[in-house]
């Protein structure tokens, strides 16, 4: 297989954006039934091969490299529209404080996870609901925390789920751990690590809760949606990573909203919050806003918004625990190679059925 190496003439600056691969489909993948491609990015002297899709590659700086791969100037264009959703204002004092995730072999796929995959196999409800285990509210206030509080209140709802009670667990703890500050964000990967080695405190019996493990997932195809849908179903909340919808920051009594989000244009700042529940149409979250946002810190957004804004929400991710003794795990890398093999032999299958058919019916007596 050969290697060409794409020239991208337009400088990308640190201050701009982290650019992010094109959706495997843009190559012509998993839909046009062909080989994905693996990508070679080289950051800083060090090659690092990755496979394509939703994987996010800090690239500044860096020489793209693409096996059999054709030149996209869209990566351009890509990087420019994430570099003006970062800089657009927000409404509300409130922080975000969302980061996009660095590729890591160590992430798993939440779609191989034990009980979410039999929830694949046997069918996602078509709504599901666990606002009966969300009782209480995170505020990170003007700080960059959306990632430690968001982290925090999934956990809360676990602890519902197991206990019967709500846990109002110090996120203020892992977000100075992980290098926060207030203005600076920290990254999901940094509190998760936190997560399972240390563990959120209970600040009432000074009990520390860890999780086991955790995986992921991308929601911007139905792949990915249903994957969410699936673990809210068998009760794991669900961490989301995204660009808000603009009336996000509106979504107070004062403006005469409820939480109920219906723009379907981004605002800016990658923002973190808890998925809990879901529609056909929507899904709920809890927020880390405080109370007076929306209900009580809860609201819902829009499926169509993820799905509608594809290139400007290609850093959005999602991420729950899981259990560490859950022989099924892969990893994300894994669990798509696994994935194409399948579509691969499906398509096969197809192609060679009729071929087959046909062979026989002309093979002569």
């Amino acid at each position: 297989m050969s290697e060409q190496i794409i020239e991208i003439i337009e400088e990308i600056t640190p201050e701009h954006v982290t650019l992010v691969l094109i959706e495997i489909e843009k190559r012509g993948g998993h839909h046009g039934h062909r080989h994905p491609h693996l990508v070679t990015v080289t950051v800083d002297g060090e090659a690092k091969q990755v496979h394509p899709g939703r994987y996010i590659v800090s690239v500044f700086g860096a020489n793209l490299v693409y096996s059999n791969a054709m030149p996209f100037r869209s990566e351009i264009e890509r990087a420019r529209l994430i570099a003006k959703l970062r800089d657009r204002p927000k409404q509300a004092t409130h922080g975000r404080g969302g980061m996009s995730l660095t590729w890591d072999l160590r992430h798993r796929a939440l779609a191989s996870a034990r009980d979410v995959s039999q929830k694949l196999l046997d069918g996602v409800p078509q709504s599901f609901d666990l606002s009966q285990y969300v009782k209480g509210v995170y505020d990170q206030d003007g700080e960059n925390s959306c990632a430690a509080y968001s982290t925090a209140g999934v956990q809360s709802i676990f602890e519902c789920i197991d206990s019967g009670k709500w846990l109002q667990f110090d996120a203020e703890e892992a977000y100075t751990y992980c290098g926060g500050g207030g203005d600076n964000p920290v990254s999901s990967t940094c509190v998760l690590s936190w997560d399972e080695n240390t563990g959120f405190e209970d600040p009432a019996t000074q009990k520390r809760y860890r999780i086991s493990d955790y995986a992921m997932v991308y929601p911007l195809d139905d792949d990915g949606i249903n994957t969410v849908k699936a673990a809210i179903a068998v009760k794991r909340p669900c961490v989301l990573a995204f660009y808000p919808p603009y009336d996000f920051d509106l979504q107070y009594p004062a403006y005469g909203n409820n939480g109920d989000c219906t723009s379907n244009d981004p605002a800016g700042g990658l923002h973190q919050a808890c998925v809990y529940g879901y529609d056909d149409q929507r899904f709920k979250i809890l927020n880390s806003y405080g109370g007076e946002w929306g209900t009580n810190g809860t609201g819902s957004i829009l499926w169509s918004f993820l799905t509608s804004n594809e290139i400007e929400q290609s850093e959005a991710y999602v991420y729950t625990a899981i259990d560490a003794n859950d022989a099924g795990l892969v990893s994300l890398f894994m669990h798509e190679y696994r994935e194409y093999q399948r579509t691969r032999a499906h398509t096969k299958r197809e192609e060679s059925g009729p071929r087959a058919a046909k062979k026989h019916l002309n093979k002569p007596e």
